[in-house]
């Protein structure tokens, strides 16, 4: 009987050990074994069952991308007085920013470790300091203690980044002025080197979710920001200004040149009519001066002899010739070269 419950008692004893010396790692994870306090070997990766000695133990670090989500903090910007070259730098402007924080443990480094981590690592034994997970165990331990550091240097990059910004570069109605993305890659990539060195962690990515103003600030930033686009606007408007006067100068210019050159070209072709209408009544009068006396007579009547106008004249008026004696009273009889053709033209044939 006391065989028996021996043999059950190696039995179970034996299956614990077997038990115990089973390890599973998911692929969620990193397995680190330690032997009574001592890390031995390398972080195991790899998923699937491994094996360890009974009285080894293990520590489990989480593989997966994390997201570490601090309570909005406030940061101090600069301002910019002036415009242009003589814009003159000062400080003052406080935001609250909400942004989060993508990060995970980097496995073991291959071949060599990064430069920044290799000079700056601790000089531990061995090779540990090309593990991640080893140097995250040895650092912080948990999530936990990393969100700290990380908030550490996040907080400081994000402080210094955003030092060197106005409040454009956040929030802007020209889109083109909006300096966010800029900001946080440079944030992520100014940290990643320090958490990789110092922690073993690897920062995906830095975002700001939200900017927003502290209460009792609202309305001096909101003033100045007022102040800011009346000054922008008033730029604006000198500089169109100078530009309609400029603009209306040059078609002033130009529309003096063109009347200045339709006038001549008008002069010219006024000269060119007068000299050929004087030609047309030199060639009348010689061809028969007394029907081109009656002609401008006739003329001098209608410009002058209109609708309801009274006319006072002299007897003598060369103008009452026409009036008084008809075409003799002009000097022209019936041979005259003007009126004969159309009284021949009246005569029968014989």
């Amino acid at each position: 009987m006391k065989t028996k419950w021996a043999t059950a008692l190696l039995l179970l004893l034996t299956l614990a050990v077997f038990a115990r010396c089973l390890m599973p790692v998911d692929e969620m994870h990193y397995a680190i074994l330690t032997r009574f306090g001592r890390v031995i070997g390398h972080p195991i990766s790899q998923s699937g069952l491994h094996w360890k000695a009974p009285w080894d133990s293990r520590i489990v670090i989480d593989k997966r991308l994390q997201i570490f989500d601090p309570r909005p903090a406030e940061f101090l910007l600069i301002t910019k007085a002036g415009a242009g070259a003589g814009e003159a730098e000062g400080i003052g402007q406080n935001v609250i920013v909400d942004y989060f924080v993508a990060w995970r443990v980097l496995g073991r480094y291959a071949e060599q470790p990064p430069k920044s981590l290799a000079a700056g690592a601790p000089d531990w034994d061995g090779d540990a300091r090309r593990d991640g997970p080893l140097l995250f165990l040895r650092t912080v331990n948990n999530p936990l203690n990393a969100q700290g550091k990380l908030l550490e240097i996040i907080h400081s990059e994000i402080s210094a980044t955003l030092g060197r910004h106005d409040m454009s570069s956040l929030v802007s109605t020209n889109p083109g002025d909006i300096r966010i993305h800029e900001i946080e890659e440079s944030v992520a990539a100014a940290c990643r080197d320090a958490a990789l060195r110092d922690y073993g962690i690897e920062i995906e990515d830095v975002r700001i979710k939200r900017v927003g103003l502290p209460e009792q600030n609202k309305q001096s930033v909101f003033q100045r920001m007022r102040a800011e686009r009346m000054r922008k606007a008033t730029q604006l408007r000198a500089e169109g200004q100078r530009d309609a006067l400029r603009i209306r100068a040059e078609a002033d210019k130009e529309a003096s040149s063109l009347l200045a050159d339709a006038y001549r070209q008008a002069e010219l072709i006024r000269g060119q009519g007068d000299a050929e209408a004087a030609a047309i009544y030199a060639a009348a009068h010689n061809k028969d001066p007394q029907f081109y006396r009656l002609t401008r007579t006739l003329d001098a009547y209608k410009a002058f002899l209109k609708e309801g106008a009274t006319v006072v004249l002299s007897a003598d008026s060369e103008l009452l010739r026409l009036l008084g004696g008809g075409v003799e009273g002009m000097g022209m009889g019936l041979d005259s070269p003007a009126i004969a053709p159309e009284s021949a033209a009246g005569e029968p044939e014989p």
